[in-house]
Order: structure tokens, then C-alpha cells, then sequence
């Protein structure tokens, strides 16, 4: 009950002590600066499909992003004024120069055009594309150009245009080419190659042959800048032109909306006219002097009207902004009720009565009513039931049927009305249902005859605190109460919403039903909820809710307003996103009284704030979301294109992405989440509008970004960049592929090899064993033996004592083969203590014959090794092979080289009949050696000497 009393308290204060502090609304410059004296000076304003404004100025291509302006670089040097722009239907982006030159934008870089005609040697004005695809320019003396098949052709007064000098261009599809000229207007047409031209001036009835502007609004209407006579409304079939009384000057530019005319004049800054569809007059609103010399017009996709001259640029307050009616604070403060009738009036409280405001000659005009039963009471409540009559609802007064046509005012008294303290009135055709702090009243009306039924004590809705009543299209009848939240009356039986799962809001102030027959209420501390029949959607600050505290609900066409106290949100039911109206521009106090707002049938929804009520059409425009745009994307700190499937090599890994969101209406609002698919889990929230991402592996990738007005992401615009970073040319499936082939082929010549190494090393063995053994045999070869015995018996019968050391020398020589014949290796000096032994018993059987002779520096016997024998078989195949006496000695030497090889030389003494030679014993010693895998054995020969080199090998 403590609950109930504080929330009767606050309708109460609501009611009768609201304070409305005003502040007019207010418009945001910018400046371009530059370092330069010589500032630059905007000569023409363009946004393209991205958002982005662009300023065409005396200093080059400027983009403005809500914060800043920034410079477009260019390719070639183009010393003159943007003084054109254009973005055609295939995203390319025109510009004209005051020297003539035609320059497109590429990856945010001017290039200048070439046609084979050359470029045009005044300054290009306008550009514009027809539904064709033709690309025409509007030129400041050559008259006008058309690019067809990347060619340039010319129409100038040869061909029937009233004059060269073109201002503006603009097309539609039903009027075709206009030009706006120094005489007066040309329609312009191609058919095949024929030029049609039709032209109209001062002749014709033109106020003024100088068209500097021409304006197309969204109803093919014409609309006519000119250069003394001001503005003119141009009808083509009755040749008919309407023009204001002008007095402010030369007119730079005009724009049109279905409220206002804009129109940016030399002499006398912005000029704003009310836009009286019949044209009979034109009605100065106001003048804004923020830029002294305004040059040209902009209306940018959210509804914004930018204005530009010299510098500066400024942002005034939305087209679909108007002020209906002008009020002071005090008057402001004393409105509780606004209610929009079937006869395009709109009514609203004033003490002891009512005011109504409506349209003659498309100008606001008002008539006041007095009701005397509310002289000293507060109107709270309006409603209109059939028969134009205007229900009236007081605190403490209770409700007066008002009649504005027959005058008459109808008091009801009923009991039933219980202690006539009235907050909402509403109906569906003859039934009205009227709820007040003590619960509900049905009316019904026939025959301009009331009956009552007080809901009360009726236990179904819950509460008696009632605050609101909604009618929707089904017939139910829904009840906002304070304390069991949402109450409806269905066939005569009531149930709580309450009881539905996910349902919200225990105190609800506000009831409406949107176009798609979803029902939207207010609450006291949950925000805004939406029930579609059978989910809540919640709305809150976390999903963009400007403030949980909520004056006002009202639709307005497709969409939900949402009214705080200095902020207007405007739900879209279809996507639940939420855009606001520009607080920066509209900074004014909203009254907060519940029934202060109402709606009409076209989609525009009134409000009172502190200085006048205001009416605001929610279009498609209004409720603009901010889009995202990747400006340039850096890779390695150079400019690439934005486009989409670049692919990169594995080490060109650095990118940096810089993206902008574009809301010109509250910039500071935007924020922004991005993701690159593969590399981020999460979307990540930044403030920032650059990202770089440092040494990405290879893989596919794709940066996104999106961006909103609050903290809900949900179909957000979205942009996005896709790309691949190869992997290296090692880590590619040919690359594997050849490795595993090149691998496999490897290891199978290195079983080969090593197969073949085993077969050969078992060679090898298999030689050396055959050696050992030749050379064994050799040695107890029966020759041998048998001559040695012969030898030995002969010293035993001359020299007794000699045949001792013959037969120790014997056993000296069998031992040391014994000893040796193992080895793969022996000391140098025990192969020639061998060969001594083996010489000394050659020596004595050939005595002076044979001359054996070794000279061998002691440091390399020393420090060499030699296979075993090897000087033994060499000095015995010497032997075998000539002729050994006392007349044809065999001289033998042993000598080492420099290198590291014993030289093994004899003379050659040939046999007359030679010895069968088997060449076993060399075959022996070079297979010795090549199992060593060292230096080969050398063997020359001539007529004189047998020369054989054996390498050494070193310890």
C-alpha cells in the first residue's frame, strides 16, 4: 500500500508541478584547418555509398567522418579545386577539377582519367549518371559532356543547348537530363545517337535566365536556384513557375525536404523556409548566420542537413525535426495532455481549457476553447470517441464531453466515476474505457446516451491503480496496473500476464500495440518490454535504452518512441534496434507528464518541451543505424585494396585495418566490436578504429567489424575483409610430396649404397684373404724353398759359419710372415726388416747379380706404416721377371718421394724366353690398398725401368 501511495504521489507532482527548463536547439560546426595561410574552402559536398562525406575544396579531396577531415592523396599533381564529385552505380568514385581534369578514387589514391579527346579545359561543375549507365558533366563553358564506351562527346549551343556555362545536373528517369545554365534550364536525351534538347528561360517564364541550382525532390518536383529572383518551384506541363519575393542574395544551393526549403545564398548565410506544398507562398522559418557565405547543400542519410562554406562545415538539426507551435516555459510547464484527432488536429491543455492546433494553407494555426468545470483544476486526460467529440479528463473535476463543432460540453457525474481523478481515457468505437487512481469505468455511448460499469471491485484486473488502457485489434482490452503488472479483459474473462513464463514488470505505466501486432509497455524499473504473443523482449540500457526511466510510449508509424526526459529513443519492432534523436542538436528538456505525446496516421509522433511542441517524423532515414566502413587496409605500412580474397605470401603477415562507423547524428555514440574469423574466439569491444594484427600464422582469415549505438551488436552493419596467408613453399602438399619422394629416394640409394658397400667391403675381404694367402703361398713356393736349400747347402760346404746365419735369416723371414700375415697394417721399419731378411737370402743365392738397395729417411720410417710384404713381393717379382748374373746385374732401389710414397725401381733385364706372368702380385697389392681406401698404387714402366710407387700412410 506504501508502494501504491509513493507512485499517486508522483503522478500527482507529474500532473501538477511539472518543470520544463528549454534550451533551443542547436546546430554543430566544424572547421577544416590547415597549416597553410590560404585555408581551404569547401566548394561541394558529396556522400557516397560508404557514408562518408566528401568535401570537394580548393585544396583537394577531403572525407569527413563525424570527428575529422581527412586528405585523399593523388597520384599525379592536380594543382585546382574539387569542384564535382560523383560515385556511380558500379562504386566508382568521379571527380571534377576547376582546370577540367576527371580523376577517379582508387584505394583512397586520386588517378587521373585519359580519353582519347583530351579532358575538357574549363572547370567540370556537375556529374550525375543516367539509369543507362552514361555519365554526363555539367562544364563551366563548354556545356555539357557524356562518357559512352569510355569515349568523351560533347552537346554545347550548336546542338540546341540555350547556353555552355552548366551549373548543376540532375536526372530522372521521367524528366530526363536537366541542366541548370546561365539561360535558364535544358532537358536533355539521348536516342540512339540523335541529341534531344528542350529549353526554357526567361521566354518561357523563368523569374531569372541564371539557374545556378536546381533541386529534384523525392515527387519530381523542380526546384530552381537562381542568381537574383531567389527560389521557384518549376512545373514542366503547365510551364508554370511559382518563385518567393527574394531579397537575400545569389543563391548557391537549395535542397528540398516535405518540411523545409534549404537554400545556401552568397549575401545572406542559410536561408529556411516551411515547404507550403501548394506554392503559393514561401514562409521564412529562420536564418542561420553560423557560416556568413554558405556555398553548398548536403542531406545526408540519417536526415541531417549539412551546410558548407569557406572552411567551415555545419551540421543543422534533422529535416524531420519541426516545431509546430511555439510556447513560453511557463506555458510549456502546463501541458499534461496531447491528442492527435481523425480531423488532423491536434489538441492539447491550457488552464480552464483547450487548445487546438491545425493545418490551414499548410500553416499551423490555433483556436482556443474555454471549460469553465475546469477552471481550477488539471486536465490530464484527452480522447476523441465518434462524432468529433473530445472526452476530457481532470484530477478531482472528473470528465466533460467536448464538442469543437456544435460547442457543446456534456459534464458526466455519474457515481460510478469514483473520486473523478481521471489518468487515461480510450475506446474502441462506442465503448470507452476511462481508469483513474481508484480503479476502471467502461462507457458505452448510443445515441449520444452513456451507461457505465465501474470495474472496481472486480477482482480480475488485480489493482484499482490503473494507469493506462489499451483496445488492441483482437478486442482485448489491456490494463496497466501498479502492483500485478499487465491485466486483459478477453471475452468477458480476465487473466494476468504475469502468470505467462518470462514475463517482466510488476509496475506498468504505459500500453501500446505496434503495426505488427506486438504489445509494448513500460515499467518502472525494467525498462521497455515487448510481448509478441509469446516471448518478452526486454529493453534496457544494456540493450541501448537511453534511461530506465520512461515518460512517454507512443507509435509512430512502424516504429516505438520511447520518451525520457531529454532524450527521445526510437525502436525499430523488426530488428529491436534502437536509434535516438541527436541529443547534441535537439539538447532540450521533454515534458515528462505520461499523456504529453500522441501520434498521427503518417508515422509522426508529437511531444512538448520547454519551448514549443515539436512534431518528428520517424522514417527510414530517422531510424538510419550507423554503417562500418574499412577505410584502407596497410600491409607492412603500405596501402592495399579493400576489397575482399587478397592473398598473401606466409611473410607477408603484418596488417593493419583502420575502419570508421559513420553516425553524423551523435559520432561519439558509435561502437564498435571486431573479430577475425580463425584467430579471435570473441568479439572484441574497442573504442579504437584501427587494429593491428603482427605475425599471423598462415590460414584463412577474415576480419570483421561492426558497429552500433549502444551495447547491442544484434544485425549490426557489418564490414568485412577476407584474405589468406599462404603457407611457405615448405609446408604446401607439393612440397611434401617432392620431400617424401626426394626422402624416398634418399634412403632407397642409401640402402643401395649401403648395399653395395657391404657387397664391396665383402669383396675386399674376400681379396684381402686371397692376398694373404697368394702371398703366403708365395713365400713357401717349392721354387723358393728349393733354391734357398740349395743355397744353404753350398754355404754349408764352403762356409759353415754363414750357413748358421743363412738358416736364422730363414727362420727370421718364415716367422715374420707368420707374424704379419694378419694384419691390415705394420710399422714401415718391420717391413723392411722383412724385406733385409728376404734380400739377405736372395743376395746369397745370385751374389754380385742382385743389388738390392734401400735409402729411406729415418724420420718417415719413423712414422709410416705399410701394408705387410708389400716391398718383399715387389723385390720377388723383380726377381722373377729378369735376367739375374754376374754380366747383367738387377739393381734394385727403395726410395721415399715427397709424397709419402716408397719408389720400388729395377732395371729391366728381359728373359729370353719371360715367365709366364698370372699378375696376382701386383693385383694383390693395388686390392690391398683400395681396401685401405688411400693413395693407388702407381705402376710405370719403359724400356729401361719398372717403376712402382707405394703410398705410405702416416701414423
Amino acid at each position: 500500500m506504501k508502494k501504491c501511495c509513493t507512485h499517486i504521489f508522483l503522478i500527482c507532482i507529474i500532473f501538477c508541478n511539472a518543470t520544463i527548463f528549454a534550451q533551443t536547439a542547436k546546430n554543430k560546426l566544424y572547421v577544416l584547418e590547415s597549416d597553410e595561410t590560404d585555408k581551404p574552402k569547401i566548394v561541394t559536398l558529396y556522400q557516397n555509398n560508404d557514408g562518408l562525406i566528401l568535401c570537394g575544396t580548393t585544396k583537394g579531396l577531403f572525407r569527413f567522418d563525424g570527428f575529422d577531415f581527412s586528405a585523399y592523396s593523388s597520384r599525379q599533381k592536380i594543382d585546382a579545386a574539387v569542384t564535382a564529385i560523383f560515385e556511380t552505380k558500379d562504386n566508382r568514385t568521379l571527380i571534377g577539377f576547376e582546370n577540367g581534369n576527371i580523376a577517379e578514387l582508387k584505394n583512397n589514391v586520386i588517378q587521373l582519367l585519359h580519353f582519347e579527346e583530351g579532358f575538357p579545359k574549363v572547370a567540370i561543375k556537375s556529374i550525375i549518371q543516367d539509369s543507362s549507365g552514361i555519365i554526363w558533366l555539367g562544364t563551366a563553358g563548354e556545356g555539357i559532356y557524356f562518357i559512352k564506351n569510355d569515349r568523351l562527346y560533347n552537346i554545347n549551343e550548336d546542338d540546341g543547348l540555350s547556353d555552355n556555362y552548366i551549373y548543376k545536373l540532375v536526372y530522372s528517369p521521367q524528366l530526363g537530363l536537366i541542366a541548370a545554365s546561365d539561360r535558364g534550364i535544358n532537358f536533355c536525351s539521348l536516342k540512339g545517337n540523335k541529341k534531344y534538347i528542350s529549353t526554357y528561360t526567361s521566354k518561357n517564364g523563368l523569374p531569372d535566365n541564371i539557374v545556378r541550382s536546381i533541386f529534384l525532390s523525392n515527387k519530381n518536383e523542380l526546384w530552381l536556384g537562381m542568381q537574383d529572383a531567389g527560389i521557384a518551384a518549376f512545373n514542366q506541363n503547365t510551364e508554370r513557375t511559382i518563385t518567393a519575393t527574394w531579397n537575400y542574395g545569389q543563391v548557391n544551393d537549395l535542397l528540398v525536404s516535405p518540411s523545409k526549403i534549404y537554400v545556401a545564398t552568397e549575401d545572406s548565410a542559410l536561408m529556411i523556409f516551411d515547404n507550403n506544398n501548394n506554392k503559393i507562398s514561401f514562409n521564412k522559418f529562420y536564418t542561420d548566420k553560423s557560416i556568413s557565405k554558405t556555398t553548398c547543400l548536403l542531406k545526408d542519410r540519417e536526415g541531417n542537413v549539412w551546410v558548407a562554406g569557406d572552411n567551415q562545415l555545419l551540421r543543422t538539426a534533422k529535416t524531420s525535426l519541426e516545431e509546430v507551435y511555439q510556447l513560453t516555459p511557463a506555458q510549456a510547464a502546463q501541458i499534461h495532455c496531447l491528442h492527435y484527432t481523425t480531423d488532423a488536429a491536434l489538441w492539447f491543455n491550457i488552464p480552464g481549457g483547450l487548445t487546438r492546433l491545425f493545418k490551414k494553407d499548410n500553416e499551423w494555426q490555433n483556436e482556443d476553447y474555454s471549460l469553465p468545470a475546469f477552471a481550477s483544476t488539471t486536465i490530464s486526460a484527452l480522447y476523441e470517441s465518434p462524432g468529433d467529440n473530445i472526452w476530457v479528463g481532470s484530477l478531482g473535476k472528473g470528465i466533460t464531453v467536448f464538442n469543437h463543432k456544435t460547442k457543446t460540453q456534456l459534464r458526466l457525474n455519474d457515481s460510478l466515476l469514483i473520486n473523478n481523478n481521471t489518468i487515461t481515457i480510450t475506446g474502441d468505437s462506442n465503448i470507452i474505457w476511462i481508469s483513474g487512481l481508484e480503479g476502471v469505468v467502461r462507457a458505452t455511448q448510443q445515441d449520444n446516451k452513456y451507461t457505465f460499469a465501474n470495474l472496481t471491485d472486480t477482482s480480475g484486473i488485480g489493482n484499482k491503480y490503473v494507469y493506462d488502457i489499451l483496445c488492441d485489434k483482437k478486442k482485448r482490452i489491456w490494463f496497466a496496473t501498479d502492483g500485478e503488472g499487465i491485466s486483459i479483459l478477453n471475452n468477458d474473462k480476465f487473466y494476468h500476464l504475469k502468470n505467462k513464463q518470462g514475463y517482466t514488470g510488476n509496475v506498468v505505466y504505459k500500453l501500446i500495440e505496434d503495426n505488427y501486432s506486438n504489445i509494448w509497455y513500460t515499467t518502472y524499473d525494467k525498462g521497455v518490454i515487448k510481448y509478441d504473443g509469446r516471448t518478452f523482449t526486454s529493453f534496457a540500457t544494456n540493450q541501448g535504452l537511453s534511461d530506465m526511466s520512461i515518460s512517454g510510449l507512443v507509435k509512430a508509424g512502424d516504429y516505438i518512441a520511447v520518451i525520457h526526459k531529454n532524450i527521445i529513443d526510437v525502436i525499430d519492432p523488426k530488428t529491436n534496434k534502437i536509434t535516438y534523436l541527436d541529443r547534441a542538436l535537439m539538447n532540450f528538456d521533454i515534458n515528462t507528464d505520461l499523456n504529453a505525446c500522441t501520434s498521427d496516421k503518417d508515422g509522426n509522433f508529437y511531444f512538448v518541451s520547454g519551448n514549443g511542441i515539436y512534431k518528428y517524423a520517424v522514417t527510414a532515414a530517422t531510424v538510419q543505424q550507423p554503417t562500418v566502413t574499412i577505410d584502407r587496409v596497410e600491409l607492412f605500412l603500405q596501402n592495399i585494396a579493400t576489397t575482399n580474397d587478397h592473398t598473401f605470401s606466409y611473410h607477408q603477415n603484418n596488417l593493419n585495418f583502420f575502419f570508421t562507423g559513420i553516425y553524423y547524428s551523435e559520432p561519439e555514440k558509435v561502437q564498435y566490436q571486431y573479430k577475425l574469423d580463425n584467430y579471435d574466439k570473441e568479439w572484441v569491444n574497442t573504442k579504437d578504429r584501427e587494429k593491428n594484427f603482427p605475425n599471423l600464422p598462415p590460414g584463412s582469415y577474415t576480419f570483421r567489424v561492426r558497429v552500433s549505438l549502444n551495447k547491442n551488436f544484434e544485425n549490426a552493419s557489418e564490414a568485412t575483409f577476407a584474405f589468406v596467408i599462404e603457407k611457405p613453399f615448405w609446408r604446401k602438399w607439393w612440397f611434401f610430396l617432392i620431400a617424401v619422394i626426394i626422402i624416398g629416394a634418399f634412403l632407397y640409394l642409401l640402402i643401395k649404397q649401403r648395399e653395395k658397400r657391404i657387397t664391396h667391403l665383402n669383396t675386399l675381404k674376400n681379396e684381402k684373404v686371397q692376398s694373404q694367402l697368394e702371398t703366403l703361398r708365395n713365400q713357401v713356393n717349392p721354387h723358393f724353398l728349393f733354391n734357398s736349400l740349395n743355397t744353404l747347402v753350398s754355404e754349408i760346404e764352403t762356409n759353415p759359419e754363414d750357413a748358421v746365419l743363412y738358416v736364422e735369416k730363414i727362420a727370421d723371414f718364415y716367422r715374420s710372415i707368420i707374424q704379419h700375415r694378419d694384419k691390415d697394417l705394420i710399422p714401415l721399419r718391420d717391413e723392411l726388416n722383412v724385406l733385409r731378411d728376404y734380400s739377405f737370402l736372395q743376395e746369397k743365392r745370385f751374389a754380385s747379380g742382385l743389388n738390392i738397395k734401400v735409402d729411406v729417411d729415418a724420420a718417415v720410417v719413423a712414422s709410416s706404416y705399410i701394408p705387410p710384404l708389400v716391398l718383399q713381393m715387389l723385390v720377388e717379382n723383380a726377381i722373377k721377371h729378369n735376367i739375374i748374373s754376374k754380366n747383367a746385374p738387377l739393381r734394385i732401389e727403395i726410395t721415399d718421394a715427397e709424397d709419402d710414397c716408397l719408389v720400388v725401381r729395377n732395371n729391366i733385364n728381359k728373359k729370353m724366353q719371360p715367365e709366364k706372368r698370372s699378375g696376382l702380385g701386383l693385383q694383390n697389392i693395388q686390392k690391398r690398398y683400395a681396401l685401405l681406401q688411400v693413395k693407388k698404387v702407381s705402376i710405370e714402366s719403359d724400356e729401361d725401368f719398372f717403376t712402382v710407387k707405394i703410398p705410405l700412410i702416416k701414423s
